[in-house]
């Protein structure tokens, strides 16, 4: 479902606004990472597969330091963000973190 909906520019405009709605503080306009980690390169923190992202947005991670989203999001926009999220992997804009966590496969 997030391989879909991150390759259909429709769908993935949607995700866009989620993010920059809720995300933009800690992890950039563009994914770029600043007090939360790049989300645009293959090392991920807490995340081995594509389905981990709407996990890891859902439930929190590293002690809520990245807060639980599924209480304050539509199941629906927590699909449609994590779809966005995952299709900013690659895009490296200028002036992002260095990658944290463990390079992780191409998703499938």
């Amino acid at each position: 479902t997030l391989l879909k909906y991150m390759n259909d520019p429709k769908w993935r405009t949607v995700g866009e606004i989620v993010y920059k709605t809720n995300c933009v503080s800690c992890h950039g306009d563009k994914g770029e990472g600043k007090v939360g980690p790049n989300l645009c390169d293959d090392s991920w923190k807490n995340v081995k597969s594509i389905e981990d992202i709407a996990a890891v947005v859902g439930a929190g991670a590293n002690n809520q330091a990245m807060p639980a989203w599924k209480n304050r999001l539509h199941p629906n926009e927590l699909v449609l963000v994590s779809s966005y999220i995952a299709s900013l992997r690659g895009s490296n804009p200028p002036g992002a973190k260095a990658p944290e966590g463990t390079a992780i496969p191409p998703w499938k």
